[in-house]
């Protein structure tokens, strides 16, 4: 009996850059209805098509949290759901 072949592994999904995370977030924001501008975790990962329990998701976490740090974004908490805004000033288109 021969062996089956065996398939490569799929490569896991790129880790997106802190321009797309922005955009991402800024998308999220978009789509709400009304004045509420905050987007959960979990919006920015479907706006980047990547699974929620991946070393991709953790990249975005971190680089969420560096973005906070740094200004670019403005976190808090609705209903003891982490969420993230980006600021008016940023409304600059990205590069």
């Amino acid at each position: 009996m021969s062996k089956p072949e065996q398939q490569p592994p799929a490569a896991s999904p790129e880790r997106p850059s802190d321009e797309l995370v922005l955009a991402a977030v800024e998308r999220g924001a978009r789509q709400r209805p009304g004045d509420a501008r905050a987007v959960t975790f979990a919006t920015v990962l479907a706006h980047l098509d990547i699974p929620r329990r991946s070393a991709a998701a953790r990249h975005v976490g971190i680089r969420l949290e560096v973005l906070r740090q740094e200004g670019s974004l403005h976190c808090t908490r609705r209903h003891g759901v982490a969420v993230a805004t980006a600021p008016r000033r940023s409304a600059r288109p990205l590069r």
